[in-house]
């Protein structure tokens, strides 16, 4: 397999909606309602990519590219939240599950944030992704939400 980890530009909107979209059927399959999950929508993830893509801080959006085929990315920059831990967030990382355990996640998140101090919110109930953030070095330090987007399901904070 040939990897490639590069900026995403604004031509890569439709493949990163496109595997957005099937990432969260497949990593929130079990966790969140078979409901939300069909009503998961490439179209929809494409056109916030579209606007994300266009907008000021597109350079802190990392693409992993298979064989000539984005497979995941991964996006980060400053704290969003009002009390952050850390300076830096990582906002996102998906990964089709096909290309999963290949090492392509690890390198998306040192691209994105290299081994800087940062933080990232996660669904407290997806054990594999937090167990893949404890192996980059994050840890839970204790704060805890509910993402009513997500129907109100609870997520957990991990800081490294």
């Amino acid at each position: 397999m040939e990897l490639l980890i590069r900026q995403a530009v604004a031509r890569d909107a439709a493949a990163i909606g496109a595997v957005h979209a099937q990432s969260w059927r497949e990593a929130y399959a079990g966790i969140l309602s078979p409901r939300w999950i069909a009503r998961v929508s490439a179209r929809e993830r494409t056109a916030r990519w579209r606007r994300i893509l266009a907008g000021p801080q597109p350079e802190g959006t990392w693409v992993a590219v298979a064989d000539g085929t984005i497979v995941g990315f991964a996006s980060a920059g400053p704290a969003r939240d009002d009390d952050p831990p850390r300076p830096l967030e990582l906002w996102s990382l998906y990964l089709l599950e096909s290309h999963q355990g290949l090492g392509i996640g690890r390198a998306l998140v040192e691209t994105a944030i290299g081994d800087r101090p940062a933080y990232l919110n996660v669904l407290r109930d997806n054990d594999r992704t937090i167990g893949f953030y404890r192996r980059m070095g994050f840890e839970p330090d204790g704060h805890t939400g509910t993402l009513s987007y997500w129907e109100d399901v609870a997520d957990i904070r991990m800081v490294r």
